[in-house]
């Protein structure tokens, strides 16, 4: 995460790769809820890892990526904040003081990221996301898989200017050339 995002730790659970990439696919495509809780789990130990990385004893406030407009209209939901949900559930089960907030909104429209390079990526969504004051919560920023970074960065940036203190992000995944720069969750 240092290359794309300096100022922002990165944990992920995993390589977006095999059976991991088959449950997202099938969850977020294929309509399949009930996939949350697996996925979630992973989502689960990616925050715990950060939070207990960086010593964290307070209240952590998940803050998901929000997802297109149309893609929940498709969907039917909002993938990453029903992962969030799932996650923070899991988190509370295990004495863990987890709770999600919807503090992100899209400011503007933007193009579809698939194909884009990390240049292409941050400029396409610079600006894209507004954050809701919020009064020095601590917060994870969370997301099902990190490409490039440059989604958590710019949900980084707005969180921050909406007054929050950014711990850092939490994935379920990240692609194979952003995985072996991320610290891997248990």
């Amino acid at each position: 995460p240092r290359a794309a995002c300096p100022e922002l730790p990165v944990w992920s659970a995993g390589a977006y790769e095999g059976v991991t990439r088959r449950l997202l696919t099938a969850f977020k495509e294929r309509h399949r809820e009930s996939l949350a809780v697996p996925l979630g789990s992973r989502l689960a130990a990616s925050v715990a890892a950060l939070a207990v990385a960086y010593d964290v004893a307070d209240p952590v406030v998940l803050v998901a990526v929000p997802s297109r407009p149309a893609a929940v209209r498709r969907r039917s939901y909002d993938a990453v904040t029903m992962l969030a949900d799932t996650a923070a559930e899991q988190l509370r089960a295990t004495g863990f003081d987890a709770r999600v907030r919807p503090l992100l909104r899209q400011a503007r429209q933007v193009a579809d990221q698939a194909g884009l390079d990390q240049g292409a990526r941050r400029l396409n969504l610079a600006g894209a996301l507004a954050g809701e004051r919020a009064g020095g919560v601590l917060v994870v920023v969370v997301d099902d898989i990190v490409t490039t970074g440059a989604t958590l960065a710019e949900a980084s940036r707005a969180l921050r200017a909406a007054g929050c203190c950014v711990l850092g992000a939490a994935t379920v995944a990240a692609t194979s050339k952003r995985h072996t720069r991320l610290r891997p969750a248990p």
